[in-house]
């Protein structure tokens, strides 16, 4: 979870973030609005600092350059106080945000669901492609703009509401590196029946967030620096294309509903949003060839 914090004023921010990954019956107004409310259904068992299998860290996100981080003029001569960073709370007290200005805060955080998210049914086929089928099982939670990735391959899925089931099958897969690169043929000048492939460079200037997150989310599968031209040492974790290699799936999904609260000072610090859902999914080898 990572969070741009600004203030119109000099003052010490109290934030506290708390996972609340759930979902809604069909038919609920967003952001619990709207008269004839159905319950949300609790998805993650939320942290408790009794168990290891659930936890939350919180921290200011600093900025780096060349590995190292950025250092900044203190605040001294507004903020007299010390903050307090209680990561394992998820907890950041007392933070300095001088007027018109913003921090960057970033947390992670981990447990379980009540119950497997997706029913996943994929086999890989003898060429490398994968077969099957998934199946949508979050309850009042859509999955959005669906992209499954497997070895080099991809596939569109579209939209998956609850309960709602899709096939992949190979006639269906396209260049993993294509769609992420947004590939297609161009005729070549001058050449009538010649074509050539072409892809748009990455917008290091692009402040659109999904598609920031796509690139971090893909950045080896994308082509690496060669493609992004910037270095992805800092969010190297966030990339899970090693998981292609290794003989799994992923599903990326937006999802509405926003992943974790935060808290400032008593109240929602969230204004706006984007909420992208990864699963890694697992692949049966492809049967093996009986000899004659």
């Amino acid at each position: 979870t990572w969070l741009n914090v600004y203030s119109p004023q000099a003052h010490p921010y109290q934030l506290r973030l708390q996972p609340t990954l759930s979902g809604t019956s069909q038919g609920t107004q967003p952001n619990g609005a709207g008269a004839g409310q159905q319950p949300r259904s609790t998805l993650f068992v939320a942290p408790s600092a009794s168990s290891s299998r659930s936890g939350v860290l919180l921290g200011w996100a600093a900025p780096v350059s060349g590995g190292r981080p950025l250092r900044q003029a203190p605040a001294a001569q507004a903020f007299a106080e010390p903050y307090v960073c209680v990561p394992e709370a998820g907890v950041l007290e007392q933070l300095p945000i001088p007027v018109w200005s913003s921090r960057a805060v970033m947390a992670r955080w981990w447990g379980s669901t009540a119950s497997p998210p997706l029913e996943v049914e994929l086999q890989e086929q003898a060429d490398g492609s994968l077969a099957g089928r998934l199946r949508n099982t979050l309850p009042g939670v859509t999955l959005r703009e669906c992209l499954l990735a497997g070895g080099t391959w991809a596939w569109l899925l579209g939209d998956l509401k609850p309960g709602d089931r899709v096939a992949v099958r190979p006639e269906d897969q396209r260049d993993l590196e294509g769609v992420l690169r947004n590939w297609r043929l161009v005729r070549q000048e001058g050449q009538f029946d010649r074509y050539v492939r072409q892809g748009d460079p990455y917008n290091t200037e692009s402040a659109d967030v999904p598609y920031i997150l796509q690139a971090m989310l893909f950045y080896q599968a994308a082509g690496g620096r060669s493609f992004v031209r910037l270095d992805h040492h800092q969010w190297a974790f966030t990339d899970l294309s090693r998981h292609l290699a290794a003989g799994r799936a992923i599903l990326l999904a937006k999802v509405a509903e926003p992943a974790a609260q935060v808290d400032s000072s008593g109240g929602n610090a969230l204004r706006r949003t984007w909420t992208v859902w990864r699963f890694i999914l697992p692949i049966q080898p492809a049967p093996q060839e009986s000899g004659p």
